[in-house]
């Protein structure tokens, strides 16, 4: 049963991130940083299986080195908290090859490196009783992948963008739409004498926004579930909407259930395998929570991800409401057999009686044929 995590998460100098560090403990290199005049040491790092670095084509050549690739991404901000990298971390299928856990997350990078950002690729792979803190060690094979993305555009020369820029509102006819004050004189500097006009703060790109997000989650889970049996298939989705489509399910079994009055055996055990499959993606969907949930409590992961803990109150009432649905089906069952079993009895009991009836009438008709003989006997020995 594969697992579903995927977190997003940014790294920015408020939280004491720094690119370059981060970037050396992911691929377990030696990096030195330049802002901070550091050298940061992970080469005893174990469990790294796999780095790569993805550039868009406008991406300078030498940013496919590790370190100069984050030591420019730390040059580019200036601000003391600004935001330096996206990461995303990722769950790769226990169900899947080492090589496919490599393809599908080169998959997934390089649909990130055509939207325009520098991927740095690591994959770890920590087996079960490895320690991966001083007091915690895993339970299970914990595979999974670290993407750490630059936050800002390139533009045509290979120079990292603005992460916003300010421009004028324009009206439908194309025009600068002026600062008014409360007489409806456009508003002027006092120091320059500049007009004042209308402008917004606008991102140079979209990848902050929470749509963006869940397409992500939603690429990843397709790209996975493409190398996954049918029974391992991964769902992006929160318990709580995946419960939803259990609830429409359901009410299609009830009415089938309600409209089939009299069930044949072959419909019945039909609708049986659908509730039962029903029954059993519920329940790897749950499983499936609670071991993530486990997992990210052992590695410390990022939770920010999770369904809330009432989806699973959701779920539950909708695998309750499944068992109910299966017990009708169980006393229908029951009753169908019970019905038979009580119609083959009647038309024992109706052929018990006929046969009666028949020796009656038969016992009835010789009765009356001996009944008149003695009358005519009677008769001729009175003459």
């Amino acid at each position: 049963m594969a697992i579903y995590h995927l977190s997003v998460k940014i790294g920015s100098r408020a939280n004491g991130n720094s690119a370059v560090a981060s970037a050396s403990y992911r691929s377990a290199e030696k990096l030195h940083s330049q802002t901070d005049n550091k050298t940061f040491d992970y080469t005893r790092k174990q469990a790294v299986v796999y780095t790569e670095i993805m550039l868009p084509e406008n991406a300078p050549e030498e940013y496919a080195d590790r370190e100069t690739l984050w030591n420019g991404v730390e040059m580019s901000e200036k601000q003391a908290n600004a935001q330096l990298y996206r990461e995303f971390e990722i769950s790769l299928p226990n169900e899947c090859t080492r090589d496919e856990q490599i393809a599908m997350t080169r998959r997934f990078a390089d649909s990130l490196r055509q939207e325009g950002m520098c991927v740095d690729i690591a994959i770890h792979d920590v087996k079960a009783g490895q320690y991966r803190t001083k007091h915690r060690k895993t339970t299970t094979d914990n595979c999974h992948a670290h993407i750490l993305c630059t936050m800002r555009s390139l533009d045509g020369n290979g120079k990292f963008l603005a992460k916003r820029i300010r421009r004028y509102i324009l009206d439908p006819a194309g025009n600068k739409i002026p600062v008014l004050d409360k007489k409806g004189n456009q508003k002027v500097e006092r120091k320059t004498g500049r007009k004042l006009w209308e402008r917004e703060d606008v991102a140079t790109n979209d990848w902050g926004s929470k749509e963006k997000v869940l397409e992500w989650r939603q690429r990843w889970a397709d790209i996975a579930n493409q190398y996954l049996a049918e029974e391992n298939k991964i769902d992006h989705r929160s318990l709580e909407e995946q419960a939803k489509d259990w609830e429409k399910e359901l009410e299609r079994i009830e009415n089938e259930l309600i409209q089939a009055r009299e069930l044949d055996q072959e419909r019945g055990k039909r609708i049986n395998e659908q509730l039962q499959r029903l029954l059993q993606r519920r329940e790897n969907a749950l499983a499936a929570d609670r071991l993530a949930g486990g997992e990210r409590a052992t590695t410390g992961a990022d939770t920010a991800d999770r369904a809330p803990d009432s989806n699973d109150t959701t779920a539950r009432e909708i695998a309750d409401r499944a068992v109910r649905i299966q017990q009708v089906l169980d006393r229908r069952e029951r009753e169908a057999l019970e019905a038979q079993r009580a119609r083959e009895e009647a038309i024992r009991r109706e052929q018990e009686l006929k046969a009666e009836r028949e020796r009656a009438r038969k016992v009835a008709e010789a009765e009356r044929i001996r009944s008149q003989e003695l009358n005519r006997a009677s008769r001729s020995y009175s003459r």
